[in-house]
């Protein structure tokens, strides 16, 4: 019997110390990254966006490897826009054509389009200044 208490109080005095001391694990990190961020232009945005003057018209290219369908476009109170409220395809681009509300030479506003595809989404604004003179209200 006593041979059996010494093993039993062995055992236990090896659990507690098993039980004390850490087994090597950690709970904290802590490590320093760079990252190098940057923009990119209206151009080459995933949803590409830029405004012709000449035609008073935004020409949306779709840059995602997905295709994008336009959800919104919603404009400032002075501009109003043809919107594309369909599909853009993979590496294609739309015209959504630009007037104006009112009866002044020209206006500036912003257009802000959205648009979603698989997994993705996206919002971009433009600041345009339309020629009322040859840019027609719908």
């Amino acid at each position: 019997m006593k041979r059996t208490h010494v093993v039993a109080f062995v055992v236990v005095i090896a659990a507690t110390l098993v039980l004390s001391v850490g087994t090597g694990s950690f709970t904290a990190l802590s490590a320093d990254r760079n990252v190098d961020i940057g923009t990119t232009s209206d151009d080459s945005a995933y949803l590409a966006i830029s405004y012709d003057e000449t035609t008073d018209e935004l020409q949306l290219t779709n840059n995602f490897e997905t295709p994008l369908t336009v959800t919104g476009i919603e404009t400032s109170a002075s501009v109003a826009a043809d919107g594309v409220q369909d599909e853009l395809a993979v590496s294609k681009s739309k015209a959504v054509a630009l007037s104006c509300t009112d009866d002044s030479q020209s206006v500036t506003g912003s257009v802000t389009v959205t648009a979603e595809g698989d997994d993705v989404s996206v919002e971009v604004t433009q600041d345009v200044t339309v020629d009322c003179e040859t840019a027609t209200a719908t």
